[in-house]
């Protein structure tokens, strides 16, 4: 039975090429500190698993997967595992007053409403002098 097809291992043939480095970082590392909760115990336990790392370090420096171990040796992450944080946008606290306008940007800023009754500018539509002139009109047509 290989490590990568135990049920116990946590990846099978499939996820391991897809897993994430974190993911896969994890997982070997909480296997390896079960091992070492189990030889930590005796003297002779120890030195054998020592011997065990040393040598086992030594294959996996000489396994070749494609170039991909090279590669993680040359750059510390690949483009889909880093993820770049920035800082949140500023927020106002509680409390902090408004931003005072002088009169000249708040006339830049709203610009001048229309009224959609009569097309006229300083009024809209609730307050319109010739809406009344209007509707009156409007009851007469529908009168006759």
């Amino acid at each position: 039975m290989r490590l990568s097809d135990d049920p116990t291992s946590g990846l099978s043939t499939n996820e391991s090429s897809s897993t994430s480095l974190l993911t896969r970082h994890g997982l070997l590392a909480h296997k390896a500190s079960l091992i070492v909760d189990d030889t930590a115990l005796t003297a002779e336990r120890s030195t054998f698993l020592m011997g065990k790392f040393k040598s086992l370090h030594l294959r996996v420096k000489d396994v070749d997967d494609g170039g991909d171990i090279g590669m993680m040796r040359h750059n510390s992450t690949t483009r889909e595992d880093s993820q770049i944080i920035h800082d949140p946008s500023a927020v106002r606290a509680k409390g902090c007053g408004k931003i005072l306008k002088s009169s000249k940007e708040k006339s830049l800023s709203k610009g001048n409403r229309q009224c959609r009754t009569c097309g006229q500018n300083g009024h809209d539509k609730r307050t319109c002098p010739t809406r009344f002139e209007m509707l009156e009109r409007y009851e007469y047509m529908l009168a006759i």
